[in-house]
């Protein structure tokens, strides 16, 4: 399929495609941070505020209940969002520093998830009603991994194009 238009904006994140269609130079040596993702959309994740209900934990001191703000769950290397949006479906996903949670070469990112959920026993509560939505439901691994999330572009605007700071 070809497109035509006279000013292309990339908004693509990581997937950058300007970056690799325009074979833009990319560093990652000046950088100290290193992180990666596995991360997927889901419907019916059950509340944060149930599992701690059930488990008689607190909730009075709360200023607001916390599923409805970006609930995020701290681990030792890295850390994990829990975000809902108004349609139904929550984006779920880890963040993982590179040394401390190495990718392991062949491991798939559903099996990877897997074994973090196996480290943290109320977040797998927490997910144990969800399943994947759209499109990660049509997929043979309905969890996503991404490379290094940090990058350098050296080019971030040409003649007609221009690249959004998250790509």
């Amino acid at each position: 399929t070809a497109v035509k238009a006279g000013f292309l904006v990339d908004g693509t994140g990581g997937s950058s495609a300007l970056v690799h269609w325009l074979n833009l130079p990319c560093r990652v040596d000046p950088l100290t941070t290193s992180s990666r993702s596995l991360f997927s959309h889901f419907h019916d994740v059950s509340l944060w505020s149930d599992l701690l209900a059930r488990n008689r934990i607190d909730q009075s001191q709360y200023p607001y209940p916390c599923d409805q703000a970006a609930l995020h769950h701290i681990i030792p290397g890295g850390w994990m969002w829990v975000l809902r949006f108004d349609n139904g479906i929550t984006s779920v996903g880890w963040s993982l520093n590179t040394a401390a949670h190495p990718a392991t070469p062949g491991l798939s990112p559903l099996v990877e998830w897997q074994q973090l959920l196996a480290q943290y026993p109320s977040v797998a509560d927490h997910l144990h009603t969800a399943r994947p939505a759209s499109p990660f439901a049509a997929t043979d691994c309905p969890i996503m991994g991404t490379g290094r999330l940090q990058r350098l572009v050296q080019q971030t605007t040409g003649p007609h194009w221009a690249l959004l700071p998250h790509t």
